[in-house]
C-alpha cells in the first residue's frame, strides 16, 4: 500500500462520514461533526468542519485526489448558512454563534476546497465578505470562546 492509496482511503472515509444531507435541518448545507455520520444535532460545525476539508483540500492539491462534486455543492450551501450575512464571519453553527476569526478562517478554508463546483459569483461575494471581516480583526486578541 502507498501513501497515495492511504490518502485516498482517508478521503473515502471523510466522505462516508460527512454528516447525512437529508438529516440537516431546512437544507443547511453538509459537513463535519464531532463524530462520523453525526446527525443527531441536524447541523455541522465550524470549529471541526475545518480539519477534514483540509485533508481533503491538500489530497486534492497534492495528489488529484478529487472528491465528490456533490459533497463540495452541499459544502458550499453549509458555509453561506453558517456566514453572517452582512458581518461576513462565520459561525460556530449557525450565523449568529460565536462569530470570530477562527471560524471565519474555517470557511475560507472550506471556499477553497469547493471552488469550481459552485456558482463563482456566491463563491466570490462569501470569500469577500469572510476576508474583508478577518482585514478589520486579524490580529484580535479577545479571549472568546469556541
Amino acid at each position: 500500500m502507498t501513501l497515495w492509496d492511504i490518502a485516498v482511503d482517508v478521503k473515502d472515509y471523510l466522505m462516508y462520514s460527512m454528516t447525512d444531507y437529508s438529516q440537516c435541518l431546512s437544507g443547511r448545507g453538509n459537513g463535519w461533526r464531532y463524530s462520523e455520520r453525526n446527525n443527531n444535532s441536524g447541523d455541522v460545525d465550524n470549529s471541526v468542519n475545518q480539519w477534514p476539508v483540509l485533508a481533503l483540500l491538500e489530497a486534492q492539491k497534492l495528489w488529484d485526489i478529487e472528491s465528490n462534486p456533490v459533497a463540495k455543492q452541499t459544502q458550499f450551501v453549509w458555509v453561506l448558512y453558517s456566514q453572517h450575512d452582512s458581518a461576513g464571519s462565520c459561525g460556530y453553527n449557525s450565523p449568529s454563534s460565536y462569530l470570530n476569526v477562527a471560524k471565519t478562517a474555517a470557511c475560507l478554508i472550506a471556499l477553497e476546497w469547493v471552488e469550481g463546483q459552485v456558482d463563482p459569483v456566491a463563491w466570490a461575494n462569501s470569500k469577500a465578505l469572510a476576508e474583508g471581516y478577518l482585514n478589520t480583526r486579524y490580529p484580535d486578541t479577545t479571549p472568546s470562546s469556541w
